[in-house]
Formats: structure tokens, C-alpha cells, sequence
């Protein structure tokens, strides 16, 4: 995966492409750094060493906020089209059953992302 494009030769290949993988997942900067033992001036250092590693770094960090969005995404449309299940209790608190249940704003705020014009401007 992104590991492989690290120059195999690098000592830190291994970190690096830790640190690059963790900011795809979503986490901060400073979070993967901890987590994959490199810390922010080295960071700054192979950026400006090695181009590959920059490149990387950015798509990283844009892979990351995209990534993060399209679960929202996902996360939206399920809420918004499938909805979820929630408990329902009789006086005795024992389930009896379930109720599905779906967002609105959710499903709002999908049609405005989509079609803006026709759905009115989102807020």
C-alpha cells in the first residue's frame, strides 16, 4: 500500500508509512506522530529531504478530510433513507418491540448537498 513507496533503503521507511497510513484514517497530525513514533520536526525534515514523501504527505492529508467526509456521507443516507431501530419498553421496562426511526435533517441536508437550487441553500 503507501508503505511500498517509500524508499525501502530508509531506516524510518516502516514509521513513515505508519504515519502517512494513520493520517488517511482520519487522525490528526499530531495523534499519528505519537502513534507512529515520528515526531513533527522529522516530519518537516523528509518533507523537505525527499519529494516522494512530500507528495505522499499531502495526499495524505487531503485523502484523510476526504475520506472523513465521505463517511459523513455514508453516514447521512443511511440515517436519512434506511434509518435505524430503537428499542420500545412497556411499563415494566421490557422490550415489546422496536421502531424504526429516520432523520430528516439529515435527509434534508443530502438533498441540499445534491441539488442546492432545487432543495434551497444549505446552512
Amino acid at each position: 500500500m503507501i508503505r511500498e513507496a517509500l524508499p525501502r533503503a530508509h531506516a524510518r521507511a516502516r514509521e513513515l508509512g505508519h504515519l502517512i497510513e494513520l493520517t488517511v484514517e482520519g487522525l490528526c497530525w499530531r495523534d499519528a506522530s505519537e502513534r507512529s513514533g515520528i515526531s513533527w520536526a522529522e516530519v518537516n525534515a523528509y518533507k523537505r529531504h525527499y519529494p516522494e514523501f512530500a507528495k505522499l504527505w499531502a495526499f495524505a492529508r487531503d485523502g484523510g478530510q476526504e475520506y472523513r467526509r465521505m463517511i459523513r456521507e455514508e453516514e447521512d443516507y443511511r440515517r436519512a433513507m434506511s434509518g435505524w431501530l430503537e428499542p420500545v419498553f412497556d411499563d415494566k421496562c421490557r422490550k415489546v418491540g422496536e421502531i424504526r426511526k429516520f432523520s430528516t435533517r439529515r435527509m434534508i441536508r443530502s438533498l441540499r448537498a445534491g441539488d442546492p437550487e432545487h432543495h434551497g441553500a444549505s446552512s
